[in-house]
């Protein structure tokens, strides 16, 4: 395992969110995938870095439709951002809602 990802994953362990983000925008800019992507979302969003979170969330959207876990993260990120429409349209169209995002 490359060792920013080590430390990346100790941090986000550790809640230490802003240090967790930092490793893995570094990871996610040599080989970005879905799971960086939202390890780095999650991260950024704990970190209150909304708008940062929500741009990278963007380059990968649909990948957060396929769990409910990260359908919430999705949710939470829109409303963060004051992007209510769009999870007003998401919370309206998406069948079978996790419970914390009222479905």
């Amino acid at each position: 395992m490359d060792r920013n990802l080590q430390r990346a994953n100790e941090a986000f362990k550790q809640q230490q969110w802003g240090q967790a983000a930092q490793y893995y925008e570094q990871e996610y800019q040599t080989a970005p995938s879905a799971k960086i992507n939202h390890l780095l979302v999650k991260s950024l969003f704990e970190d209150h870095q909304n708008k940062l979170a929500y741009s990278i969330m963007m380059d990968n959207l649909n990948s957060y439709l396929m769990d409910s876990e990260h359908v919430i993260l999705m949710v939470q990120v829109l409303l963060a951002n004051r992007q209510l429409l769009m999870a007003h349209i998401l919370t309206a169209t998406v069948t079978q809602l996790p419970q914390e995002v009222g479905g």
